[in-house]
């Protein structure tokens, strides 16, 4: 699949989630359970290949009667350090997904679990000191807890990996969450 199609997948799936979040938001009795809020936050996470990294995400979050809905981006780059050594290349991963789960009802605190699509591009170390191009689709996966201060501000932990055919990944993200939160 080229990388343009990769790119046209995600944009209409995109553009799906926003027609269905708009359709759900005209529902009264739906939109007085709605909550919408943006997170960001500082990403530790692992590549396949074992390196350890460090990054940042930011996602946008709908949830109602239920169900979550969530785009997110993430950066991770792969940090390595060999002393008295050249510099080995350091691979780096993005990721931009679409997922839908279920959150639980209570809202000072919140678990959720989602799954969806991703497209996934970044350098993936190969040997030594050789690095290969990666564009890939892929599966995202999540578990997050969201812990609420007041009605507008609050923090989560997530748990989230990426399942796909180049370069594999998972990691924690902290975040910040602000939005309509209760």
């Amino acid at each position: 699949m080229s990388k343009v199609m990769n790119i046209k997948i995600v944009l209409s799936l995109i553009l799906l989630l926003s027609v269905s979040i708009y359709s759900q938001t005209e529902t009264p009795d739906v939109a007085s359970d709605s909550r919408i809020w943006f997170g960001m936050g500082a990403v530790i996470s692992n590549f396949e290949n074992g390196g350890a990294s460090g990054g940042f995400g930011g996602d946008i979050n709908y949830a109602t009667g239920g169900k979550l809905y969530k785009a997110r981006c993430l950066y991770v780059k792969e940090v390595t350090f060999i002393p008295f050594e050249g510099e080995p290349p350091e691979g780096s991963l993005w990721e931009s997904g679409l997922l839908f789960g279920l959150i639980s009802p209570k809202w000072k605190k919140r678990l959720s679990i989602a799954a969806g699509i991703s497209y996934v591009g970044g350098t993936k170390i190969i040997e030594e000191y050789v690095k290969k191009d990666i564009n890939t689709v892929g599966i995202p996966v999540e578990v997050q807890v969201l812990f609420s201060f007041d009605r507008e501000v609050g923090a989560g932990v997530t748990v989230f990996g990426d399942l796909n055919s180049e370069n594999s990944f998972g990691g924690i993200t902290i975040s910040l969450i602000m939005g309509k939160l209760r």
